[in-house]
């Protein structure tokens, strides 16, 4: 995950707003990057309902509390619906109480937000 993070940075920084003067070309590249590790989850969790073992582990809490954003802000319902798997562990984790405690409710977005033109170059 720590390589993903940088990505997943960049890509919610310059969706919610607080991140300016990034080139359009570095949002794509993260955001594909984003897109890319969600469907390496969604392969592991194929047939399963956890990352590892079978129950919850805190690397199931960790990946997923690093993921929310994405999937509240841009990985759009046709992309959660084409990882099929990795929504469904997602959501399963994301339901949690202790997840809920720390995060709050997470909503998935339907529609992937897109940064404004005066944020991007």
């Amino acid at each position: 995950i720590e390589q993903i993070v940088p990505s997943l940075n960049l890509v919610t920084g310059v969706t919610f707003g607080t991140s300016e003067g990034v080139y359009t070309e570095s949002f794509n590249d993260s955001l594909k990057l984003v897109k890319e590790y969600v469907k390496t989850i969604n392969g592991k969790v194929t047939g399963k309902s956890w990352l590892t073992g079978d129950e919850c582990t805190l690397i199931d809490l960790y990946v997923a509390a690093n993921l929310a954003a994405a999937y509240q802000l841009v990985l759009d319902s046709g992309f959660q619906k084409g990882m099929g798997d990795a929504t469904s562990w997602f959501k399963r984790v994301s339901a949690l109480p202790s997840f809920v405690s720390a995060f709050g409710f997470v909503k998935l977005s339907s529609k992937s937000l897109k940064p404004g033109s005066t944020l991007l170059k």
